[in-house]
């Protein structure tokens, strides 16, 4: 939620013209004085109105999305940053990759080619490569379903930060439309 604040001064500033007379001065400490359940709860309904916006939601929507499931005993890990996706949602060879379970991943690409290639990908290869990149990006963060994993976690935690997809869109925002 600080990221929030921080990536958008003009929250702060909306805050500060609809605050009523009892409110906290600032929007930080309005968000320190709701509960966790509260601002999840806000963030998923920013979430929803991102994913039907014409233009973003549009892009996601259209998108070929499939679930790979993966054998042998390769697992994934989940992480408080476990999206990895190139952003750029138009391109070509675009992709969402979001682990649901120790042996499947819900994924969204853009064409039929990019959906084999992943698809072809070597089971074992594909989810090390892509447990390096969830661990990388942690935070605070970094789940396995036991122990095994302890040595990549620890290796790779928080060593490859990725934009996220909101200072993504900020910086996407900014870009197009200079103030």
């Amino acid at each position: 939620m600080e990221e929030w604040a921080r990536a958008m001064p003009e929250l702060e500033a909306a805050y500060a013209v609809g605050k009523g007379p009892t409110d906290p001065a600032t929007l930080t400490e309005y968000l320190d004085g709701r509960s966790p359940h509260e601002i999840r709860s806000w963030m998923f309904r920013v979430l929803r109105t991102l994913i039907d916006h014409s233009q973003v939601g549009a892009l996601i929507n259209n998108m070929r999305w499939f679930v790979r499931e993966i054998d042998g005993p390769a697992q994934f890990l989940t992480s408080d940053r476990p999206i990895i996706t190139l952003y750029e949602f138009a391109a070509e060879d675009s992709y969402i990759i979001l682990p649901i379970g120790p042996k499947s991943a819900f994924v969204a690409v853009n064409n039929v080619a990019t959906q084999r290639r992943i698809e072809a990908y070597d089971a074992e290869r594909w989810v090390g490569g892509l447990n390096r990149l969830i661990a990388g990006a942690a935070v605070r963060f970094a789940f396995a379903r036991d122990d095994e994993m302890r040595p990549l976690i620890e290796k790779a935690f928080g060593s490859k930060p990725r934009t996220t997809l909101f200072q993504y869109l900020v910086r996407y925002r900014r870009q197009k439309n200079p103030d």
